[in-house]
Protein backbone atom coordinates (compact mmCIF):
# COMPACT_ATOMS: atom_id res chain seq x y z
CA UNK A 1 0.00 0.00 0.00
CA UNK A 2 0.69 3.69 0.13
CA UNK A 3 0.67 6.08 2.48
CA UNK A 4 0.16 9.65 2.73
CA UNK A 5 -2.30 10.80 5.30
CA UNK A 6 -3.25 13.47 6.30
CA UNK A 7 -2.01 14.54 2.51
CA UNK A 8 -1.75 18.11 3.31
CA UNK A 9 0.35 17.44 5.08
CA UNK A 10 2.96 15.16 3.02
CA UNK A 11 1.95 16.78 -0.42
CA UNK A 12 2.28 20.87 1.06
CA UNK A 13 3.80 22.92 -1.62
CA UNK A 14 3.58 20.08 -4.46
CA UNK A 15 5.20 21.76 -7.50
CA UNK A 16 3.82 19.53 -10.10
CA UNK A 17 0.38 20.44 -10.02
CA UNK A 18 -1.86 23.81 -9.76
CA UNK A 19 -3.71 21.29 -7.59
CA UNK A 20 -5.38 22.66 -3.99
CA UNK A 21 -2.16 21.68 -1.95
CA UNK A 22 0.21 23.50 -4.24
CA UNK A 23 -1.14 26.72 -2.39
CA UNK A 24 -0.81 25.08 1.29
CA UNK A 25 2.34 25.72 3.39
CA UNK A 26 3.03 25.35 7.23
CA UNK A 27 1.27 22.49 8.29
CA UNK A 28 2.49 20.81 10.97
CA UNK A 29 2.56 17.44 12.24
CA UNK A 30 0.92 16.20 14.63
CA UNK A 31 -1.61 18.47 14.62
CA UNK A 32 -4.90 19.75 15.43
CA UNK A 33 -7.58 22.11 13.67
CA UNK A 34 -6.78 24.56 16.05
CA UNK A 35 -2.88 24.39 14.63
CA UNK A 36 -3.89 24.80 11.15
CA UNK A 37 -5.99 27.72 11.96
CA UNK A 38 -3.29 29.87 10.77
CA UNK A 39 -3.10 28.65 7.65
CA UNK A 40 -6.94 28.45 6.83
CA UNK A 41 -6.97 32.15 7.19
CA UNK A 42 -4.26 33.02 5.29
CA UNK A 43 -5.44 30.48 2.19
CA UNK A 44 -9.41 32.82 3.01
CA UNK A 45 -7.48 36.02 2.68
CA UNK A 46 -5.49 34.80 -0.69
CA UNK A 47 -8.80 33.78 -1.69
CA UNK A 48 -7.60 29.15 -2.34
CA UNK A 49 -11.20 28.08 -0.88
CA UNK A 50 -10.31 24.59 -2.47
CA UNK A 51 -7.33 24.70 -0.69
CA UNK A 52 -8.99 25.68 2.61
CA UNK A 53 -11.53 23.25 2.16
CA UNK A 54 -9.18 20.21 1.83
CA UNK A 55 -6.86 21.09 4.59
CA UNK A 56 -10.38 21.73 6.84
CA UNK A 57 -11.30 17.91 5.64
CA UNK A 58 -7.94 16.60 6.73
CA UNK A 59 -8.14 17.97 10.01
CA UNK A 60 -11.36 17.91 11.34
CA UNK A 61 -9.95 15.04 13.15
CA UNK A 62 -6.58 15.73 14.71
CA UNK A 63 -3.50 13.87 13.03
CA UNK A 64 -1.36 12.08 15.47
CA UNK A 65 1.21 9.30 15.73
CA UNK A 66 -1.97 7.18 17.30
CA UNK A 67 -4.31 7.99 14.28
CA UNK A 68 -1.52 6.54 12.21
CA UNK A 69 -1.18 3.45 14.28
CA UNK A 70 -5.00 2.90 13.90
CA UNK A 71 -5.33 3.10 10.19
CA UNK A 72 -2.91 0.38 10.85
CA UNK A 73 -4.31 -1.99 13.36
CA UNK A 74 -7.04 -1.58 10.56
CA UNK A 75 -5.16 -2.86 7.42
CA UNK A 76 -3.40 -5.20 9.92
CA UNK A 77 -6.78 -6.76 10.82
CA UNK A 78 -7.67 -6.63 6.77
CA UNK A 79 -4.33 -8.99 6.83
CA UNK A 80 -5.33 -11.28 9.38
CA UNK A 81 -8.81 -12.23 8.01
CA UNK A 82 -7.29 -12.34 4.42
CA UNK A 83 -4.14 -14.27 5.47
CA UNK A 84 -2.46 -11.73 3.28
CA UNK A 85 1.09 -9.92 4.00
CA UNK A 86 0.98 -6.32 4.23
CA UNK A 87 4.16 -3.58 2.48
CA UNK A 88 3.65 -0.18 2.64
CA UNK A 89 5.98 0.14 -0.36
CA UNK A 90 5.53 3.93 -0.87
CA UNK A 91 5.68 6.73 2.06
CA UNK A 92 7.29 9.83 2.58
CA UNK A 93 6.40 13.88 3.27
CA UNK A 94 7.57 16.88 0.78
CA UNK A 95 10.38 18.48 1.79
CA UNK A 96 8.93 21.99 0.53
CA UNK A 97 7.08 23.42 2.83
CA UNK A 98 6.78 20.86 5.46
CA UNK A 99 9.21 22.13 8.91
CA UNK A 100 12.28 19.29 9.15
CA UNK A 101 11.01 18.21 12.23
CA UNK A 102 7.46 18.15 11.75
CA UNK A 103 8.67 15.93 8.43
CA UNK A 104 10.62 13.74 10.51
CA UNK A 105 7.95 13.32 13.37
CA UNK A 106 5.47 11.76 10.78
CA UNK A 107 7.88 9.74 8.87
CA UNK A 108 8.95 8.33 12.17
CA UNK A 109 5.11 7.55 13.32
CA UNK A 110 4.59 5.88 9.61
CA UNK A 111 7.69 3.76 9.99
CA UNK A 112 6.81 2.54 13.91
CA UNK A 113 3.25 1.80 13.26
CA UNK A 114 4.53 -0.64 9.86
CA UNK A 115 6.99 -2.11 12.18
CA UNK A 116 4.39 -2.76 15.19
CA UNK A 117 2.02 -4.44 13.04
CA UNK A 118 5.27 -6.39 10.76
CA UNK A 119 4.41 -4.67 8.09
CA UNK A 120 7.38 -4.36 5.27
CA UNK A 121 7.82 -0.63 4.56
CA UNK A 122 9.91 1.21 1.77
CA UNK A 123 9.90 5.33 2.27
CA UNK A 124 9.78 6.48 -1.10
CA UNK A 125 12.79 9.05 -3.00
CA UNK A 126 16.19 9.40 -2.35
CA UNK A 127 16.74 12.76 -3.13
CA UNK A 128 14.21 14.93 -4.61
CA UNK A 129 11.24 16.51 -2.50
CA UNK A 130 10.49 13.52 -0.59
CA UNK A 131 13.95 12.43 -0.10
CA UNK A 132 16.08 11.80 2.42
CA UNK A 133 19.45 12.98 0.99
CA UNK A 134 19.74 16.77 0.37
CA UNK A 135 21.64 17.23 -3.36
CA UNK A 136 23.76 20.20 -3.76
CA UNK A 137 26.45 20.86 -5.76
CA UNK A 138 27.36 17.41 -7.06
CA UNK A 139 27.48 16.77 -3.25
CA UNK A 140 25.23 14.49 -1.63
CA UNK A 141 24.20 14.61 2.05
CA UNK A 142 22.27 12.70 4.09
CA UNK A 143 19.51 14.20 6.10
CA UNK A 144 20.12 13.04 9.92
CA UNK A 145 16.31 14.02 10.95
CA UNK A 146 14.88 11.80 8.62
CA UNK A 147 17.65 9.15 8.52
CA UNK A 148 16.92 9.08 12.22
CA UNK A 149 13.36 8.41 11.53
CA UNK A 150 14.08 5.47 9.14
CA UNK A 151 16.50 4.02 11.83
CA UNK A 152 15.68 4.90 15.27
CA UNK A 153 19.40 6.61 15.54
Amino acid sequence: MHYYDPMSFTHQGMTWSTEPLAFVRGIPFPAALTDVEPELRRLAREGRAGSAATVLKDFRTPWTPQRIEAAFAGVAQWALRHRRPVIVNEFGALSFEASPAARAEWIHAVRSAAERFCFGWTHWDYADGFGFVKRRDGVETVDPRIAGALIDR
